[in-house]
C-alpha cells in the first residue's frame, strides 16, 4: 500500500503508535510507515507490518488470538540477532486458564514465530507488566514480570550465541540519563547499515525501561561509529572501533 497511512488500533496486541519498532527503528507518529494492516477474524487478529525507512523495508505478519488482553507489548532484541522480538504480558483473573504471556521471535522481518514454550516463558499467571533489564550484565536482556497477584518473576536469558553492545548516556547539562535521546550505531564507516534506539523510560502499563540502548549484533564483533541525537537536537559523533560484548558510557560534559 504505497503512500497509504492508517491509524494503529490499540486493541491489536496493545501496540501504540509510539511503541512500534522493527530492527530498532522507531516509527514515531507513523513516520516511515509503508502500510500497516489489521485483519481480525472471529478467533485471530492478524497484524501485517510493511515498514519502510531509509535503510530497511520489512514485512511481517503476526497472529494473535483475540481473547488475549496484551497489557504490555514491547519490542527488543532478545536473542541478539539484530532483529527485534516481541514479548507480551497477558492475563486476567477471569481468563487465567487461557492467557499465557507470549514471546514472538522475529524471523528477519518476514514473520514472528511463537517461541513461548521453547523459551520457558509460558506462564498463565495474570501478568500486568514487564521490563527488560540485563540484570546479570552478561550482554543479553532478561525479563522481569509483575503479576496481578503481586508475584515478581525473573526470567534469566542465557543466550550465548550472538554478540551485543550497550550504550549508556550521561548528560551533565541536565536530564542526566539523556531521556529523549536517539542513539545510532553503524557497522562500517561509509555504510548505511546499522541500528537505532530511543532512550526513554516509558514502557507500557505499569512498566518502564532501563535507560540503556541495547543492540544485538549477531556475529559481528565490533561497530565503527556511534551517533547521538540529544534532546536539545545537538548531534554528537564518536568514531571507534567499539568492541562487542561491552557497555559504553557516553558523557556529555557541562557546557
Amino acid at each position: 500500500m504505497p503512500g497509504h497511512s492508517t491509524t494503529i488500533i490499540p486493541t491489536c496486541i496493545g501496540i501504540s503508535k509510539s511503541s512500534v519498532r522493527l530492527t530498532g527503528f522507531l516509527l514515531n507518529n507513523l513516520t516511515g510507515v509503508y502500510g500497516i494492516v489489521f485483519l481480525r477474524t472471529k478467533s485471530t487478529t492478524y497484524c501485517i507490518f510493511q515498514i519502510k525507512t531509509d535503510t530497511y523495508r520489512i514485512s511481517a505478519r503476526l497472529e494473535y488470538p483475540y481473547y488475549r488482553l496484551g497489557w504490555n507489548s514491547r519490542f527488543a532484541d532478545l536473542n541478539n540477532d539484530q532483529w527485534q522480538d516481541l514479548f507480551i504480558s497477558n492475563g486476567h483473573t477471569t481468563f487465567s486458564l487461557e492467557t499465557s504471556n507470549i514471546l514472538y521471535l522475529n524471523e528477519q522481518g518476514k514473520a514472528f514465530v511463537n517461541a513461548t514454550t521453547e523459551a520457558g516463558l509460558e506462564d498463565f499467571t495474570p501478568t500486568l507488566s514487564n521490563l527488560y533489564i540485563d540484570y546479570d550484565n552478561d550482554g543479553d536482556l532478561d525479563i522481569l514480570t509483575f503479576s496481578q497477584t503481586g508475584k515478581l518473576t525473573l526470567y534469566r536469558n542465557n543466550e550465548n550465541t550472538n554478540s551485543s553492545i550497550q550504550i549508556e548516556l550521561a548528560d551533565l547539562n541536565g536530564n542526566f540519563y539523556g531521556i529523549g535521546s536517539r542513539v545510532y550505531i553503524y557497522y562500517q564507516d561509509g555504510e548505511i547499515s546499522g541500528q537505532m534506539r530511543d532512550i526513554h523510560l516509558s514502557g507500557g502499563y505499569m512498566s518502564h525501561n532501563e535507560p540503556i540502548a541495547h543492540f544485538g549484533l549477531g556475529n559481528k564483533q565490533q561497530i565503527q561509529r556511534i551517533e547521538v541525537l540529544w534532546p536539545d537536537k545537538t548531534h554528537s559523533v564518536y568514531t571507534g572501533p567499539f568492541k562487542a560484548g561491552k557497555r559504553y558510557q557516553i558523557i556529555r560534559k557541562k557546557e
